[in-house]
């Protein structure tokens, strides 16, 4: 494992993905087949480039930018953090099988087509 790697900024099956230390990172692995993503405290937003077919996505409290997850068909639940604001556009808009989102009473926007073609909610 790399230095300065643990398993509080490991993303997928054990993959290391240095994080930066604060503010935003962007998450584009080239070819990725991540399942699973967790992203650290400290992280005020994130942002996906590349659609993943995601199982789990884990946000840190710190995070105020909800990240768009469009496409990611295999995505069952979200857990929104509490200071997230605004939920963007085609959020999850294919999540097809996506059952359960938590969405805290900090979120005032919820922006159009958010859930659109989430057939499992």
């Amino acid at each position: 494992m790399p230095l300065g790697c643990s398993t509080s900024n490991m993303i997928g099956g054990g993959v290391p993905y240095i994080f930066p230390s604060g503010g935003t990172t962007n998450i584009s692995p080239s070819g990725s087949k991540l399942k699973n993503i967790i992203i650290p405290e400290g992280i005020g937003s994130a942002t996906l480039s590349t659609r993943f077919n995601l199982n789990r996505i884990v946000l840190p409290s710190t995070i105020t930018t909800f990240p768009t997850l469009t496409n990611d068909i295999n995505l069952l639940a979200v857990n929104i953090p509490y200071g997230v604001t605004s939920l963007p556009a085609s959020a999850f808009q294919n999540c097809k099988s996506i059952k359960k989102i938590i969405v805290p009473s900090t979120v005032t926007s919820i922006l159009n087509s958010c859930f659109r073609s989430c057939n499992e909610l």
